[in-house]
């Protein structure tokens, strides 16, 4: 027994030196209603603890936490609500008070997509099936064409015809020099204008610029009219508005690739924005002999294998009031590059690809205007020598 009591009374006088070398943060989390939030997470961090420590708000919303006399931070959170932190200070043998106000903060759920419906909704309310690549996860993929960066995309067949070069499709049977996905750049339609047929390396935008891609996978032809059953891949840029700033990306590998690429916004007042961008690649592509050239009725001529391409693309945005936005662009590629094609190889040199722009957004009205031009200069078949002719164009 005497044993017991004396057990006893050193467990209460440690706890009263305890209390005497302890203070406690105590305090309420409610909402900007003054409201409780029971459940509220309160986490402490400071010198005088090893590790972080904290409580959680009770049903009154409110909390307790004995501290070692200091100096902290004090995170208070709750899910739909703006996360706050303060610096209190606790003091041995006295109570702290510090009560926490949250506001709602707005929840980001599901990417909002254009592509599905030609207005911003989420992709769970999309009336296809839509994949959404945005332009942080693009920026971290080293890719040399902008299809490069869909291909693990889950319905996206990416046949891979050269170092830039691509076949891709998601929907129906792929094939070289398809066309079958209707490929959009800012609401502008990509493809060749004589041959409808996608050569996405013609495609003057670089990773730095893309503000996110999205795939439909279904038939679209209710929205965007012929050539659109099977599939769309939309590409969207970023406005030179909020993504101000200059950045500058060089690559170099095997086959002797060079590969640099740059672009550069402003904006003034948030009335009048610019932005340019551009990229330079050069390699030695992989060589193949086809022995169907080698038996063509003029002079063998044997392959290029000296890859080569430069693009360039700017844009100048006006915004008069909140309304309204007024964009144009311009933009050309040049490409020195074999690509296949349903009569065999063709060795294109200098194929100069160009494009201009003009959009209007007022309000939830949207118009534009753009001009599309090709000209293939010295391409030509590699099986028969045959030039390929094509100058063409398409205004809409």
């Amino acid at each position: 027994m005497i044993k017991l009591l004396t057990l006893l009374l050193s467990l209460t006088l440690s706890s009263g030196a305890w209390a005497q070398t302890t203070g406690t943060l105590s305090g309420t989390v409610s909402d900007d209603q003054g409201m409780a939030l029971p459940g509220a997470n309160i986490k402490v961090t400071g010198n005088q603890l090893t590790s972080p420590t904290g409580s959680v708000a009770s049903g009154d919303g409110t909390y307790s936490v004995d501290l070692p006399p200091g100096r902290y931070e004090v995170t208070a959170s709750f899910v739909g609500f703006e996360t706050i932190v303060k610096t209190v200070s606790v003091a041995a043998g006295e109570t702290t008070t510090t009560d926490f106000t949250l506001a709602p903060d707005v929840f980001w759920d599901d990417q909002i997509i254009v592509s599905a419906s030609r207005g911003s909704e989420k992709v769970l309310d999309a009336p296809a099936s839509v994949a959404v690549m945005s332009g942080d996860e693009i920026a971290d993929v080293p890719t040399l064409s902008v299809a490069e960066t869909i291909r693990s995309e889950g319905g996206v067949d990416f046949a891979k015809t050269g170092l830039v070069q691509n076949a891709t499709v998601v929907r129906g049977f792929n094939n070289v020099f398809s066309g079958a996905l209707l490929t959009l750049m800012d609401n502008r339609i990509g493809p060749v204008p004589s041959l409808r047929v996608n050569v996405n390396s013609f495609i003057p935008v670089t990773n730095q610029d893309i503000e996110q891609i999205e795939i439909v996978r279904g038939p679209g032809s209710a929205l965007y009219g012929p050539n659109s059953a099977n599939g769309v891949m939309h590409i969207i840029t970023r406005s030179p508005f909020g993504s101000e700033g200059t950045s500058v990306g060089l690559g170099g590998g095997e086959r002797s690739l060079r590969n640099a690429s740059f672009r550069h916004a402003a904006s003034s007042n948030g009335k009048v924005g610019f932005k340019i961008s551009g990229q330079y690649y050069a390699s030695n592509d992989w060589e193949f002999v086809d022995p169907i050239e080698l038996q063509g009725n003029n002079a063998p001529t044997p392959r290029d294998y000296d890859l080569e391409k430069f693009t360039g693309e700017a844009r100048l945005d006006f915004r008069p009031n909140e309304d309204t936005e007024i964009i144009f662009s311009a933009g050309m590629s040049q490409a020195s590059l074999i690509e296949m094609t349903g009569l065999g190889a063709a060795q294109a040199k200098d194929w100069k690809y160009q494009h201009a722009q003009g959009r209007l957004i007022w309000k939830d009205w949207f118009a534009q205007v753009f001009y599309n031009k090709s000209d293939a200069s010295d391409t030509r078949l590699l099986r028969s020598n045959d030039p390929i002719v094509d100058k063409s164009t398409v205004t809409v």
